[in-house]
């Protein structure tokens, strides 16, 4: 049987998020009161609402940098971002009008920690005959300062802007195609952030790279990493032009030659994305990351569980995950498993199986991953 990871996650760190509760979301109808723990996986079937809670989390940070439009726009606008299933059917009483077309208010309630100060948040956003979208409730507490939106506000902007609780969230949904290639250079001065599709990763690694000795010495750990599954890796080098434009772009070294960004492996890349977020001196205090396991082989599955499991451990990150793969659950706790599920076409049901007893019981001869393919969570869903 494989042996897992028990996280024991450091006192001295304050997730930023104990809990969450998301409604008329994409394909979430209502997900009742989600906990996450230090690393959250979220698993089920295709199509059943996984990543509608990792995209909630962006929609939510979306809003504290920017404004209510940018929020929208990813998912092409509040008509297709709220749960479409929400529709009243057009039931009323003898005597009251009949409102046909009304949706349900996208919803979303969190929990967690600004520092070490005790957060919450409450948005609400509803459509007006599906071409206006406005924020219909805010609010906000950090500590002991509270924000309720009122009509000083922009109606644009939403409260989220007071804080910087969701400014260093990192989400990942990587695009290899685009993450070997040379980009432009920021110029601005600012912190480099690895972009969600990692289309920066040769910046984010010279970024890395400048600073000092956190920065050197996660780099070179990177590198050292990396030649455990690819031995014949010299070196990993971000370049950056002399262009007209100043791009950054990477090459790995061998012994007898270079291999441009470009032509590296899939697997390649995702391992440098991850385990440079990971490693870096600052690193995000909510990490999302959509279907890790993507391009990846069984033995870099391991590195990349081991470094989230530390990560989890040590309280750097928080982070939430999506995946199909069995052998990646394996190497998990069951008590970081969240099941997504869907019942004949209904919306969708979020559980914990660690905390079912009779799933417990199964997980001493099990692994979750085993467990998962047999059926078994699927079947205990919802019996305690």
């Amino acid at each position: 049987m494989t042996v897992r990871w028990v996280v024991r996650v450091s006192k001295d760190r304050k997730p930023p998020i104990t809990s969450l509760r998301i409604k008329s979301f994409k394909a979430i109808q209502d997900t009742g009161v989600l906990k996450p723990r230090a690393l959250t996986a979220f698993i089920g079937d295709n199509g059943t609402g996984k990543s509608s809670v990792l995209e909630a989390l962006r929609f939510l940070r979306t809003l504290s940098i920017g404004t209510l439009d940018e929020a929208l726009a990813p998912f092409g606008g509040y008509e297709h971002v709220h749960w479409n299933a929400g529709k009243r059917r057009g039931h009323a009483k003898p005597g009251e009008g009949i409102e046909f077309n009304e949706f349900y208010p996208l919803d979303i309630t969190l929990h967690g920690h600004v520092g070490k100060a005790r957060a919450s948040a409450h948005v609400r956003v509803s459509g007006q005959n599906q071409n206006v979208a406005v924020f219909e409730h805010e609010s906000l507490k950090v500590g002991s300062d509270v924000y309720e939106r009122d009509r000083t506000w922009r109606p644009e902007q939403s409260i989220l802007r007071n804080t910087v609780w969701c400014d260093d969230w990192q989400f990942l949904d990587l695009v290899p195609d685009r993450m070997g290639k040379p980009t432009r250079r920021t110029q601005s001065g600012a912190t480099v952030r690895l972009s969600p599709d990692g289309s920066n990763l040769g910046e984010y690694l010279l970024d890395l790279r400048s600073q000092r000795e956190r920065g050197v010495a996660a780099f070179n750990g990177l590198v050292e990493t990396l030649q455990v599954i690819l031995p014949y890796a010299r070196d990993l080098v971000p370049v950056m032009s002399e262009t007209f434009e100043r791009q950054v772009g990477l090459e790995m070294r061998e012994a007898s030659f270079t291999v441009p960004g470009w032509m590296l492996s899939t697997g390649t890349l995702r391992l440098v994305a991850l385990l440079a977020v990971l490693r870096h001196p600052r690193p995000p205090s909510l990490l999302c990351v959509e279907e890790i396991e993507n391009g990846l082989d069984p033995r870099t599955i391991h590195i990349v569980v081991d470094e989230l499991l530390r990560a989890a451990e040590h309280g750097r990150t928080q982070i939430l995950i999506t995946t199909h793969s069995p052998y990646l659950l394996d190497l998990l706790p069951l008590e970081s498993l969240v099941l997504v599920a869907r019942d004949d076409g209904g919306p969708p049901r979020f559980d914990r199986p660690g905390d079912h007893e009779e799933m417990q019981q199964w997980a001493r001869q099990f692994a979750p991953g085993k467990l998962y393919t047999m059926g078994t969570m699927h079947q205990k869903r919802g019996k305690r």
